[in-house]
């Protein structure tokens, strides 16, 4: 059964936080650049705040480093305990020729504000797919809806290979 890891090495954590400093300063400079006017002596003293500025946004940004990366990859590492402890459901048969499912792939989903696990099941037989939760609930799609009338429109699939059915289309009635 095939399951994903959460938790990745430290450099990406420092790296995505490293990315979102320099943003930060990006967004900074931007909103002095957009006000930047005025003589040269002016536009001198406009210099000198925006660096005591970035000075300022860095510092900040450096002091909550280590413990937002360590959030981060608790987090993560909470969400691999979970799925490693979820159990997938029993009994799942196919709709189709009702040959009992195989669980192919497990996954959190978001469900109601919450992450759950998610399991993928596949019939032996006919590869017919069904997904259900760790309580046995089935997972269900939300309708998609028409971008300009907001009617229920009806999703067309092609089978592109054996484990990825792609959307090719929507209309609606």
């Amino acid at each position: 059964m095939k399951c994903p890891t959460f938790l990745k090495e430290e450099v990406y954590y420092t790296d995505l936080y490293d990315r979102h400093t320099v943003e930060e300063c990006r967004i900074v400079e931007k909103r002095f650049a957009e006000a930047a006017t005025g003589t040269a002596a002016e536009q001198l003293w406009q210099n000198l705040l925006v660096k005591a500025a970035l000075h300022f946004v860095r510092g900040e940004c450096y002091a909550g480093k280590f413990d937002t990366v360590m959030l981060w990859r608790e987090k993560d590492r909470q969400r691999d305990r979970q799925l490693a402890e979820a159990r997938s459901p029993r009994g799942i048969r196919c709709l189709v020729c009702f040959s009992d499912m195989v669980c192919e792939e497990k996954d959190l989903h978001d469900r109601d504000g919450s992450e759950q696990a998610l399991f993928y099941f596949i019939c032996p037989k006919c590869d017919s797919r069904r997904a259900f939760y760790e309580d046995g609930s089935e997972f269900r799609r939300k309708k998609s809806l028409c971008t300009q009338c907001q009617s229920e429109a009806q999703t067309a699939y092609r089978a592109t290979s054996r484990f990825f059915r792609g959307a090719i289309g929507l209309r609606h009635d």
